[in-house]
């Protein structure tokens, strides 16, 4: 077992061979198959912890062969312990999947909202227009239609190249993985040195107001930078500097790419 596949288990159903990163275990019969097959899932991390080496870490067979199992003697317990688990785990993974597609249902319901907001306005009376634009349909009759190129003042695209990551840097280099469902995220930030913030921000430097933009891997996500933000772009980042002098605000411009996403 190998890397990222440390510790993962499954039942062979059919007469089949492995390779060099599988271990093959066939229990005697003194233990239960199921009852082995749910002592291996819960016990993966600590399984994980016994991987050794740099590149790839794996678990020896000398390990997997030193490993101390308790279970019950009585053979009849061992399967009703591993039925059990079989009922609750699959239970549980249903409720899984249950909630994950009402998450998706209040992702679309949000995406939804974001676009009629944008595009409609907050006035179901409100007289309407075509906007000429296929994708866009009718909008309100008093708002305002304008080309992207006219409403920012530049568009930056990133250094196609990536910025060294320094462990004691001071600026964050956004990712596109930074930009999430409108917000600037932090948890998992990169950061680099003056040197390099310098050379990433030479063609402008990101200020507040302005709008991030992902345009790949994922692409259509975007937000605006917040105040006091010592930022330069990541790969696939693209920075939109707002007009001022226009009448858009950058949260509400923001909001626009980030409708685009149901195209």
């Amino acid at each position: 077992m190998y890397g990222a596949t440390v510790g993962r288990i499954g039942v062979l159903g059919i007469p089949a061979t492995v390779n060099q990163a599988c271990f093959v275990i066939h229990p005697n019969v003194y233990i239960s198959l199921k009852f082995l097959y749910f002592w291996f899932q819960g016990f993966r991390d600590e399984l994980i912890k016994l991987a050794t080496g740099a590149g790839q870490p794996n678990v020896s067979g000398v390990k997997i062969l030193s490993l101390i199992l308790a279970a019950p003697l009585n053979f009849k317990e061992q399967t009703a312990i591993a039925n059990f688990l079989d009922r609750e785990t699959l239970r549980i993974d249903a409720l899984v999947e249950e909630k994950k597609r009402f998450i998706e249902l209040l992702k679309e319901k949000r995406q939804s909202l974001i676009s009629h907001a944008v595009t409609k306005g907050l006035d179901p009376a409100v007289k309407m227009k075509d906007s000429g634009v296929e994708w866009l349909g009718e909008v309100p009759k008093h708002w305002l239609m304008s080309y992207l190129k006219f409403v920012t003042h530049k568009i930056i695209d990133t250094e196609h190249k990536t910025a060294p990551f320094y462990e004691n840097g001071e600026y964050h280099v956004v990712r596109t993985s930074d930009v999430k469902n409108g917000k600037l995220i932090y948890a998992s930030a990169k950061y680099t040195n003056h040197e390099v913030y310098l050379e990433w921000t030479a063609r402008g430097r990101p200020e507040a107001g302005d709008i991030l933009f992902t345009r790949e891997a994922p692409a259509g996500e975007a937000c605006v930078v917040p105040a006091n933000s010592h930022i330069c772009l990541g790969q696939r980042m693209v920075l939109f500097k707002v007009n001022h002098k226009k009448y858009w605000h950058p949260s509400f411009l923001s909001l626009h790419f980030l409708q685009l996403q149901l195209l």
